[in-house]
Order: structure tokens, then C-alpha cells, then sequence
């Protein structure tokens, strides 16, 4: 294909998902994720503090009872939401409360969503596709690999089809993806490499610790391999670079817990009196073995793997006549991202029973999405010029495509996966 007409073509399909992103802000979901961290907001700029409970002096949090996320802290109800990111949307509504909209004010609450999601989740998310695509054509990817490693990202995943609504995921994967991308960078430079990026690297490590804590894994892995061949004395730099927002974190924790630690780690925060999590419902009172579980979180009914077939060409890397061609770098960072991808898994089974609550698929694996596409690229490029290949493709990215256009539609919803209504049956 002439290099210009694989330009625009791709450019187009850039573009179209730049759109599709922007109109999905016609939908907006009061949910959970959003309501919890509105009571973080609401409590910090109108009663000064974290607490999301009123003392009785004090006029109510008008999304304290609209939220089910939420746990005992020191002195007493906080949101269950990491800090940072409720931090980052006070100091936004802050600069919205000056151009006259209010939290007081009902009919605001869209058009305040709107807002923030724009701000904590399109522009990283715009940011990120914008660097994984020059990242293809910096390797030299083909022409019609690349185009359809795109077309997967943008259309074929839960990470984009989120992209229009308030989720940490999304924004934590896109820190992700940056932060990996700079990892790459120093990775691949001869010295000297340039300071700045890795103090990137640990800034976007800080940010994806804070806004979505297992994807750190990935990151992890990453600055450990970099780590490897570049020498410890890179490690200061990316060490200051995650300072100013773990600091932070670190800070507003101790103080509205006890605890630098995430709240997470015990149910005792989640059980006070009158809690939720006391009776949970719904697929929060689930109680599967650990076998089903992963096989629904894979193959089943929220299985990663039906809902968005795209992703199996992701495994196909580890195919020996695929991996004996490999570099050693790519064998070394194919294995690094498959202990990655295992160990979130085995911590997500562990430690959760309800398929991510009421979402579509099982959010909880939007962050890996985009790096099994990535690994996807040595399989296809070896198997591009096979006819037979680009029809199982299309059929892989067809359900993907609807997949992704289903959680669009019914991003905090029960049982609307196609493979709920025709293949397992709910999973209540």
C-alpha cells in the first residue's frame, strides 16, 4: 500500500474515534464511580474536609446517600475511591464554581460530568492513542497491520468503549500506555537519555499506583526490565519523578485513615454500621468458586476473550514458530507482560467476587487490553499476506466492534452482554 494512502486512511481512523469518543458525552451515568468521588468533591469544597458524613451542624452531601462506596475512615465516612483523582476534580469544580455551575444545583450535574470526564478521562485517553500510534510507525510496523492494530484499539476494546464515560480505568490505563511508551523510548536510546523522561516514567507509575492500583504491576515489570539494562543509576530520576503525587497520596491517606496503605486491603473499613457492604446485592452477594470465576473473567459470560476476540492474537506471540523468529529484547518484555497479565488475574480472583459490580464485561481488564492488542503486532505481521487470516480477523473484530459498542451503550449495567442473552445465561 502507497504510503501516503495508509496515511490518511489511518488518520481517518483517528479521527473517527476522536468523534465517536466526543458524542458518547450525549450519555451520562450518575453511577457509583462518579458519585462517590462527587461526595469527596462536594465535602472538601463546601464543609473543608474528606469526610463525606455531615456533622449535624453542617448542610447535607447531597451524594453521600448516592453512593455505596464508601468506608469507615479515622473520624468517619470516606469515600472508598483513592484520593488523587477526587483531588484533581475539586480543583476543577472549583474553576466550574466560578463560571456559575454548582453542585447545589441538580440540573448542573450533567453538564459537570461532562466536564470532568472530558478532563480526567478524554484527554489522557487522547493523549495515549495519539502516542501508541506514533509508536507504530516508529518500529516500522506495516501498513496493514498497523491500520489493524488501530482499528482494534479504537473500536474493539473496553478501554475505548469506556472512553466516554468517568471511570479511573480508563485514565489509569492511559498513564499506563505513557508511562510504557517513555519506558520504551529509554529502553531503545543510546545514552545519553534524555532526564525528562525518566522523571515521565515515574510520574505516570505515581499516577497509575493512585488512580488504579493494579495496573502498577505493568509498570512495575517495565522499570524492571529497563532497570536491567540501563543500571541502577537511572532509579533516583524515576524515583523523583513519582515523589510530588505519592506524596500526596501518601499524606491524605494517613490522615483521613491512619493508613498509608489502601483501604482495600481489609473488609473491617467496609462494614460500619448501616453499610452496604454489610448485605450486599446483586452480583455483590455472588458467591462462585474460584474455577468459574476465571473461567467466566476469560472464556465465559464476562470473558475477555469472547466479548473481545481481537485480544486472542495478543497470546498468539507465545506460538513457538512464532516465538523462535523473536528478538531477545521482545522475548524478554512478551514474558514480563504475561506474568503481568497472570498476576492480575490471580490478585482480581483473590480478591473480588462480583465481576466488577454492575458494569459491562469485567472492567477490571480494560488496562490489558491495549497491551494484548500491542503484543497482537508479530502475528499479524507474519500471517498479513494469508487470506484466510484477514477473514478470521474480520470476524474477531466484528464481535469485538459490537462488544465494544454494547458497553458503550450499557457501560453500569447487569446482564446486557450478548453472551449472557445467547450463550451462558445470568450469572445472578
Amino acid at each position: 500500500m502507497k504510503k501516503n494512502l495508509s496515511f490518511t486512511i489511518e488518520i481517518i481512523i483517528i479521527l473517527l474515534a476522536i468523534i465517536w469518543v466526543f458524542s458518547g458525552l450525549k450519555t451520562v451515568f450518575l453511577g457509583d464511580t462518579l458519585t462517590s468521588r462527587l461526595a469527596t468533591v462536594y465535602a472538601l469544597t463546601y464543609h473543608h474536609t474528606w469526610y463525606i458524613n455531615r456533622s449535624p451542624e453542617l448542610p447535607p452531601n447531597p451524594f453521600e446517600t448516592r453512593t455505596v462506596d464508601k468506608v469507615q475512615g479515622k473520624d468517619g465516612i470516606i469515600s472508598s475511591k483513592p484520593p488523587i483523582l477526587s483531588l484533581f476534580m475539586t480543583l476543577e469544580y472549583l474553576v466550574m464554581k466560578q463560571m456559575g455551575y454548582s453542585l447545589d444545583k441538580e440540573q448542573d450535574y450533567k453538564s459537570i460530568a461532562r466536564i470532568m470526564i472530558f478532563l480526567n478521562v478524554i484527554i489522557p485517553y487522547l493523549i495515549a492513542i495519539t502516542l501508541l500510534w506514533k509508536f507504530l510507525h516508529e518500529i516500522k510496523v506495516a501498513p496493514f497491520t498497523r491500520m489493524a492494530t488501530l482499528l482494534s484499539l479504537f473500536y474493539g476494546t473496553q478501554w475505548s468503549a469506556f472512553a466516554s464515560h468517568f471511570t479511573n480505568h480508563v485514565p489509569a490505563t492511559s498513564f499506563l500506555i505513557i508511562g510504557l511508551y517513555f519506558t520504551w523510548k529509554s529502553y531503545s536510546l543510546t545514552e545519553p537519555v534524555p532526564w525528562l523522561y525518566y522523571l515521565l516514567i515515574g510520574l505516570c507509575t505515581s499516577l497509575v499506583y493512585t488512580i488504579d492500583l493494579p495496573l502498577t504491576i505493568f509498570m512495575a515489570c517495565a522499570i524492571l526490565l529497563l532497570l536491567m539494562k540501563k543500571g541502577i543509576k537511572i532509579l533516583p530520576s524515576i524515583i523523583i519523578g513519582t515523589i510530588p503525587i505519592l506524596i500526596i497520596h501518601f499524606a491524605i491517606m494517613y490522615h483521613i485513615t491512619g493508613n498509608i496503605l489502601p483501604v482495600q486491603i481489609s473488609k473491617g473499613p467496609f462494614l460500619f454500621e448501616s453499610s452496604y457492604w454489610r448485605h450486599p446485592a446483586g452480583p455483590d452477594a455472588l458467591h462462585h468458586s474460584k474455577g468459574l470465576y476465571v473461567f467466566n473473567i476469560l472464556l465465559g459470560a464476562k470473558g475477555l476473550f469472547i466479548l473481545y476476540p481481537v485480544l486472542i492474537f495478543g497470546l498468539c506471540i507465545y506460538l513457538p514458530w512464532i516465538w523462535k523468529y523473536l528478538h531477545r529484547d521482545l522475548k524478554t518484555l512478551s514474558l514480563f507482560s504475561l506474568i503481568s497479565l497472570f498476576v492480575l488475574n490471580i490478585y482480581y480472583v483473590l480478591s473480588t467476587n462480583n465481576y466488577g459490580g454492575v458494569s459491562y464485561g469485567f472492567r477490571w481488564h480494560i488496562g490489558c487490553m491495549p497491551l494484548l492488542i500491542m503484543m497482537s503486532i508479530p502475528y499479524i505481521e507474519s500471517r498479513q499476506r494469508t487470506f484466510l487470516f484477514w477473514i478470521i480477523w474480520i470476524v474477531f473484530f466484528a464481535i469485538s466492534f459490537y462488544s465494544t459498542y454494547e458497553c458503550r451503550t450499557y457501560p453500569w449495567s447487569i446482564d446486557k452482554e450478548w453472551t449472557v442473552r445467547l450463550l451462558f445465561g445470568s450469572l445472578m
